[in-house]
């Protein structure tokens, strides 16, 4: 697992944040995980986007590999 380190976090902040931990009765790395897992989640709208920029990307005339092949051999 990935560790990150925020530095420079305001008192006050770093207070709200330990109340709302003991609130949610998690330890201050927990709510702060869950804080990003919620704040990094896509809604419907925003996948259903996402779905649609990669389609467009892959989008085009479709080549066999073997075609490929030969494009590259011919280089």
């Amino acid at each position: 697992m990935v560790q990150i380190v925020i530095s420079n976090l305001d008192e006050a902040l770093l207070s709200r944040l330990r109340a709302r931990a003991v609130l949610a009765g998690r330890s201050l790395e927990e709510e702060v995980h869950a804080i990003l897992v919620q704040a990094s989640s896509l809604s419907e709208g925003e996948k259903e986007n996402l779905v649609d920029q990669v389609a467009n990307m892959t989008r085009g005339p479709q080549r066999s590999a073997a075609d490929l092949q030969r494009e590259a051999r011919d280089r």
